[in-house]
């Protein structure tokens, strides 16, 4: 019989670095609000090389048929922008930060409202027997 294949992603790393250049093996976005780097648009994949180190580079196919490549899966916008700065380094220089909220692009601006109005509480919880 024939043994379906799982592709295991696990040894992945999808931290942001610029040194290495590649593609993520999951395209697929976090639920919740993300911030990515938008690095080009291109009608096909473009080698390896052509993303000058920058990894993880996600691959977003638009309605137009063409693709866009993103850099890295950021919670804030100022990890964000902190990484905007490597990218264009890299030699992006038109690159950008652009946002999704449960996969669907939002802008920017609502992103960053969004982001300023959630509050993070944390507490102690002791459970007594």
């Amino acid at each position: 019989p024939e043994v379906p294949f799982e592709e295991d992603e696990s040894d992945f790393d999808y931290d942001f670095r610029v040194g290495q250049g590649a593609f993520a093996t999951n395209n697929s976005l976090p639920k919740g609000l993300v911030y990515q780097i938008q690095m080009f648009v291109a009608a096909k994949r473009p080698p390896v090389k052509a993303l000058k180190g920058v990894s993880p580079v996600f691959e977003h196919r638009q309605p137009t048929g063409k693709y866009l490549y993103a850099a890295g899966l950021f919670k804030t916008y100022k990890e964000a922008e902190t990484a905007l700065g490597q990218v264009r380094r890299a030699g992006f220089r038109e690159a950008f930060i652009i946002a999704y909220d449960g996969g669907r692009s939002i802008s920017v601006k609502k992103a960053r409202e969004k982001e300023s109005s959630v509050t993070v509480v944390t507490e102690e919880v002791h459970i007594v027997k």
